[in-house]
Order: C-alpha cells, then sequence, then structure tokens
C-alpha cells in the first residue's frame, strides 16, 4: 500500500478546521499544515490529529503550498484546503487506490457548500480539478497566486474520482470580502511581475462581464439567495482587480 501525504495551508482556521482533519484522518498517512501565523487555536486542532504543524511567513498562496509540498515525506501528495471536506464515498475511492495506484494524478470534483446545505447542488458549480499526484510526475509551482498542480510527466495517466469534495468556502460576507482583498493585492502582483496589460474599458466591462459569467456560466443561479450574493461579490472583486492594476501602473509613472 502507498502512503499518502496531506498537506495545507492555514492562517486562523480555527473554525472550520476540525472537519477537515476529520476526514483527512481517514486516509492521510501524513497530515502537513502550514501557518503563516494564527492567533486562534489552529495549532491546538491541528496537533489534536497528530499533524507536522510548522510556521512560514507569508508569501503568496503558491508559495505557501509549495512550501508545504516541500515538508512532504511521502510519494504520493493530497493538496487540500483548510475549508474542504472530503466525502465519505471519496474517503472509500482514495483508500481503495492508496491498494494499488493505477495512475499518475487524480482529479478530484469539487462543489461549493452554503448555510444549510447537506452536499452541493446537483446543477451548482462544480470544478474539478488535479489535488492528488505522485510527485514524480507532477508539483505545486511557485507562481504568486496560481496554487494549482503542473504536470511534469509526458503522457501521463490521469484517473478521475466520483466522490465529492464539499468545498465550504463562504463562512461569512465579511470574511469573503477580506479574503478576496488579499488575493487581488497577489493577482496585481503576479499581474506586473509578469508585465500583462489591459485596456482600461475593463474598468467599465469587467463587473457586468464576470456577473454574467458566475450567475450563469458557473451556475450559481442554482444556489439561491446565496448564489446571488457570491456572485456580485466575486464579479466585484474582479472589477477591483482591474481597478488596483490600473491605479498601480498610475504610481509606477
Amino acid at each position: 500500500m502507498e502512503k499518502l501525504s496531506v498537506y495545507m495551508i492555514t492562517k486562523n482556521s480555527a473554525k472550520r478546521l476540525e472537519p477537515t482533519l476529520n476526514a483527512i484522518a481517514k486516509v492521510a498517512d501524513e497530515i502537513v499544515i502550514l501557518d503563516s501565523g494564527s492567533t486562534d487555536n489552529t495549532k491546538e486542532i491541528a496537533e489534536k490529529y497528530k499533524a507536522l504543524f510548522a510556521y512560514n511567513e507569508w508569501t503568496s498562496f503558491s508559495g505557501q503550498k509549495k512550501a508545504a509540498e516541500a515538508k512532504c515525506r511521502y510519494q504520493w501528495l493530497l493538496n487540500l484546503d483548510d475549508d474542504e471536506v472530503l466525502s465519505p464515498e471519496l474517503i472509500e475511492e482514495i483508500n481503495n487506490f492508496k491498494q494499488n495506484p493505477d495512475a499518475d494524478v487524480c482529479l478530484l470534483k469539487i462543489g461549493d457548500m452554503f448555510p444549510g446545505y447537506t452536499k452541493p447542488r446537483k446543477w451548482g458549480r462544480m470544478y474539478n480539478i488535479i489535488r492528488m499526484y505522485n510527485r514524480n510526475a507532477a508539483s505545486m509551482p511557485d507562481d504568486y497566486t496560481k496554487d494549482r498542480i503542473v504536470i511534469n510527466k509526458e503522457n501521463p495517466t490521469i484517473k478521475q474520482f466520483n466522490g465529492l469534495v464539499y468545498h465550504y468556502s463562504f463562512q461569512g460576507i465579511t470574511p469573503l470580502i477580506n479574503k478576496l482583498n488579499l488575493f487581488t493585492d497577489e493577482v496585481v502582483k503576479t499581474m506586473l511581475a509578469k508585465g500583462k496589460k489591459y485596456s482600461k474599458a475593463r474598468v467599465f466591462t469587467e463587473f457586468p462581464v464576470q456577473f454574467c459569467k458566475y450567475y450563469f456560466h458557473k451556475r450559481y443561479i442554482f444556489n439561491g439567495y446565496y448564489g446571488f450574493i457570491v456572485a456580485v461579490i466575486y464579479s466585484f472583486f474582479r472589477f477591483v482587480r482591474i481597478a488596483k492594476y490600473m491605479e498601480a501602473k498610475k504610481a509606477e509613472k
């Protein structure tokens, strides 16, 4: 049987961390948590589940994840966020896979959870990305904000898991706004570092275009009251990202 390291990054995650770790403990042979300065009892909860808990001064989302990945001991890795919970079906699939791995990387389906939900809405937003992987085939990049696994093996074999990851990203309006405000700062750093250019016209078009994208194309319309609120907030911060970029470019001049 292959052993599995599960890693994540945290900061003041105590209110949401325990359900995540409770599920992880059913598949992980090692849990690695990289913290950027929690002042609540995040550390105590992590140590309850015998996690390796380490401090790393904040760099960027991907930089923190890359540093957490480096602390893992085993060949197989699972990257999760502190607000993501493995479903019972997915736990069973992962444990079966560990018996005889038949792929280089694994795709996980992640569904949004809002207050009152027992599982993601059938027609709501769902995204399917690589989260579990053999470190000989893929890795976490250090690319400012892009904390998505990058495949570095030619012609890798890919497995699709059917069980879901429940994503409890909505902790309330204020925490979401605070999180996105920080995230847009990181995105602007990436834009400037890579020399990206954006038309000034996007200041006027970004919000309505993004709202249509989130509410209809990404199917937040199927998440009722909370779906509308989150679509508005996400669209607004896509606008804020462009506005902050324009402000930074003016400051450079």
